[in-house]
């Protein structure tokens, strides 16, 4: 997440001195075309206002980063005129450098759209999905978007409030972004709907498809299911029946998500490997493959969907982070199986963790090398391990007590809403519920190599509650 990332921190560093503009107005609209190969049209369109102190020269944009975004027919168009650049190779997306031949005065509005189109990638790469019957935008990695001027104390590339995304499909899709749906239209064939996005609010995404929809009312959330093909009579309203406990399990032990009025989506995948899915979304696998094991399936929604409660898709990516926090929806999920299955899932979630971080301590041991090395590794291999993270969470539950493990979770969420948050903040909630010493006992589980062995002894002998 660059772009619109970058921007939620500029927010609180407006100053009244340096080079600057501010955005006045937004408009992004994307088309997928499927005459031919298919593709994606975007056009960006923006009102600009010199609001620094000084006259500015030129102007730079940022461009989706090439890994997500296979990019094609860049133009940028500056007061209505064809304007020229020169492209500077980035990892995290090319820029455009823009002369601005006079200047631009201060306190003068400006107008600029940028327009290229993204194609789809090729077959097995980590590009966007785009195809003549689905498209999926994640989050922040499909937007251009203006970078603030060089200099001391500049400032700008802030979006406005409010601004509208159009997309732009055929009519018999079904399509869902970020923000709140505000108009739609037929034309041509094709149908218009309208987003009306907020900053700060949720990174921008889109998802669509040809796909047939399912809604049901379940207290507290409305659900939709968006199926490719048919799958058996009665399994979307036990689906949508778990998708429901799930939110009332994330309610209870996160707080309510930032916006409750919003729908959950679950939705077969629009391609294989297109992880992962954009806040308050589940990607499912074919039919086929879902029917398969439909408890990995369930725990699967269950750990996407938390993400919506943990702030995902808020300006920040908690599973990107260090562990053990990265590990947190996966302890999420969970706490909604059991609520579905009943507290004897509590144990069998986690003798499933031991026995996956035993073979991935066995796969580590088997790469061999010096004793040494070998320590080296499984120290580094215990720091990043997913499963040593994930039972993390139950020790604390065992050391802490559940209710306070819980408290203060809620109580890191909801104060750290859209900024982020690691493990001091979760360390520092934890102490102030319980009034005692955390942060020892958290050193011991994550700096000790292995698993502790009350743990281990505590739920490979003991018999089942």
């Amino acid at each position: 997440m660059l772009f619109y990332c970058a921007a939620f921190w500029a927010v609180s560093c407006e100053i009244p001195v340096g080079p600057g503009y501010s955005i006045e107005q937004q408009n992004a609209s994307v088309r997928l075309n499927v005459q031919g190969a298919a593709r994606l049209e975007l056009h960006l369109e923006f009102t600009l206002r010199n609001s620094g102190d000084q006259t500015l020269q030129s102007l730079e944009i940022h461009l989706p980063p090439g890994r997500g975004a296979k990019l094609e027919a860049v133009t940028v168009v500056w007061e209505g005129q064809p304007a020229g650049f020169t492209r500077q190779a980035d990892a995290q997306g090319d820029i455009l450098h823009i002369p601005l031949g006079e200047g631009w005065p201060v306190k003068k509005p400006r107008t600029l759209r940028i327009e290229y189109a993204i194609a789809a990638g090729e077959e097995g790469t980590a590009q966007l999905a785009v195809a003549p019957d689905f498209l999926y935008l994640p989050a922040d990695e499909w937007l251009a978007a203006p970078l603030p001027p060089r200099g001391m104390y500049a400032r700008g590339g802030v979006p406005p409030k409010e601004w509208m995304l159009e997309v732009q499909v055929p009519g018999n899709f079904a399509v869902q972004a970020s923000g709140q749906q505000s108009g739609q239209e037929s034309k041509g064939g094709e149908e218009r709907i309208r987003f009306r996005q907020r900053f700060p609010g949720m990174i921008p995404y889109v998802v669509a498809g040809r796909y047939r929809t399912s809604e049901f009312k379940i207290e507290p959330y409305r659900i939709e299911i968006w199926r490719k093909t048919a799958r058996e009579e009665g399994e979307e309203r036990r689906l949508a029946g778990e998708v429901s406990v799930a939110a009332k399990t994330y309610d209870a032990v996160f707080g309510a998500r930032e916006e409750r009025s919003r729908p959950l989506w679950v939705a077969d995948e629009p391609a294989a490997g297109k992880e992962p899915a954009p806040a308050d979304f589940a990607f499912t696998p074919t039919a086929a493959e879902g029917q398969a094991n439909p408890e990995a399936e369930g725990r699967k929604i269950a750990e996407s969907l938390a993400k919506g409660w943990l702030g995902y898709g808020l300006g920040f990516d908690p599973a990107a982070g260090a562990q053990p926090m990265a590990s947190l929806a996966g302890y999420a999920g969970c706490l909604a199986r059991e609520a579905v299955r009943g507290p004897g899932a509590r144990r069998e979630l986690i003798e499933e963790g031991l026995r996956k971080y035993e073979a991935e301590k066995k796969e580590m041991e088997a790469g061999g090398g010096s004793a040494a090395g070998e320590k080296k590794a499984m120290q580094g291999m215990d720091g990043q391990s997913p499963w040593k993270n994930f039972l993390f969470f139950f020790a604390l539950e065992d050391q802490f007590g559940r209710d306070k493990v819980h408290a203060a979770l809620q109580h890191m969420v909801q104060a750290r809403r859209g900024r982020g948050y690691d493990l001091r903040d979760l360390i520092a909630a934890l102490e102030q519920e319980t009034h005692r010493n955390v942060a020892e006992f958290v050193r011991g589980w994550l700096k000790h190599p292995g698993i502790a062995g009350d743990f281990r002894a505590r739920y490979e002998t003991a018999p089942a509650q």
